[in-house]
């Protein structure tokens, strides 16, 4: 049976905000004090295990205590109540460039660092030429951290911290240092840490990169654990917890539902390449006595909207009832996307103006991951998406023509 590297037993996170000065001076002398004190719960009463070679994902909107609890397990600030207790060999990867002098060179930055983690010198210099080849800065390490760029300095933070080697290793965010080439290899290193033994807990709002590096997941809401254990399920939980109601003060007697969405040729939805194509297939309850409307967005990793479509623009047929009926709508599409991981939300509502609808219920398919391996392939086009263009050659003067 595995060893726990962590162990948290009803921890908690209280901050106290006092709405005067005045009364949080009286507080510190007298802490019974509670005059104008509002108390905010960071964390309630958290519970979890995490043995050797577990990695785990914590998952949560912004506010849910996501940071809060690895701020608690680094040791940089202190829980209220509760215990945890975890394996020191760690590193953690809060704030990249903590703790450099830009006055220093490059190499005395690696040494001090590596000493901070208590490392000895020796062990710290055999690594020296890994870290440097690792965050592609060979060739820099007598230069002072003064004369690095921004994304020079994070790939050195990050190489610092992984090459010594952790058992435990706490991300927040920081797989997005670099560009996509630097990122893939980070992650494939980190990988290998867990499979040799390491332990990781990773937070993300990439619910993709969640699934490819841990093995379970943790989902955080306003504080308290809601559920903890293998990853696919905490996310499809995560992802659907949160529908959202828009009733804009209308009277809607039954509302309408969506009942299902899936994607034909792949239901759990990984693994996908470049344009591929997939089959949507969206099933729907009505709203009676309305001209119902469904739409999808499509949003990357940060939440952007990359494009959005409805019923109003695929068909000139509206979804008419006079009762609750059920229907569907089945969408053929291309994934002509960049490689990452992608959700598709799909809504519910009624038509209101020529072009307008308002959202009712909303339904989250994904992650959707597409994968391509840049270094291998050429990928069939630049930027964020591809557009679906036919082309036409004409000639104006033919090539033999004098």
């Amino acid at each position: 049976m595995s060893k726990n590297i962590i162990e948290v037993s009803n921890l908690s996170k209280e901050y106290k905000v006092f709405s005067k000065e005045s009364s949080k001076v009286i507080n510190l002398i007298f802490p019974s004090y509670r005059k104008n004190l509002t108390v905010i719960k960071a964390l309630n009463k958290i519970n979890f295990k995490v043995s050797a070679g577990e990695a785990v994902g914590i998952v949560g909107k912004n506010g849910s205590g996501k940071s809060t609890l690895l701020q608690i397990l680094s040791g940089t600030i202190k829980q209220s109540s509760g215990d945890y207790k975890i394996d020191r060999n760690l590193f953690s990867l809060l704030e990249l460039g903590t703790g450099f002098n830009y006055e220093y060179s490059a190499y005395d930055n690696v040494i001090i660092n590596g000493l901070l983690y208590g490392k000895r010198k020796k062990e710290i210099k055999s690594k020296i030429p890994y870290i440097f080849d690792f965050a592609e800065l060979l060739g820099y390490e007598k230069y002072p951290l003064k004369t690095f760029s921004s994304g020079m300095i994070i790939r050195l933070a990050f190489s610092i911290q992984l090459i010594l080697e952790p058992k435990v290793i706490i991300i927040d965010e920081a797989l997005s240092v670099g560009d996509i080439f630097f990122q893939q290899k980070s992650y494939n290193y980190i990988r290998n840490l867990v499979d040799n033994g390491a332990s990781l807990m990773f937070v993300s709002h990439d619910m993709g990169l969640v699934k490819k590096l841990c093995n379970k997941a943790l989902y955080l809401k306003h504080g308290d654990s809601v559920d903890f254990g293998d990853t696919d399920t905490v996310i499809e939980q995560y992802l659907n917890d949160d529908d959202i109601k828009e009733y804009n003060n209308m009277s809607l007697k039954p509302h309408g539902e969506i009942h299902n969405v899936y994607i034909k040729n792949n239901s759990n939805t990984n693994g996908y390449q470049i344009n591929d194509d997939i089959t949507i297939t969206v099933i729907v309850n009505s709203i009676p006595n309305e001209e119902n409307v469904i739409s999808m967005n499509i949003k990357d990793a940060t939440g952007t909207i990359l494009t959005s479509i409805n019923t109003l623009d695929l068909t000139d047929e509206l979804l008419n009832s006079k009762k609750k009926n059920k229907f569907k709508l089945i969408m053929d599409l291309k994934l002509s996307l960049e490689a990452g991981s992608y959700t598709f939300d799909f809504f519910l509502g009624i038509k209101k103006g020529k072009n307008e609808a308002i959202s009712i219920t909303k339904k989250t398919l994904g992650p959707i991951n597409i994968e391509w391996d840049y270094n291998l392939q050429t990928a069939p086009f630049l930027g964020k998406f591809g557009l679906p263009i036919k082309k036409r050659l004409n000639y104006i003067n033919r090539p033999d023509e004098k």
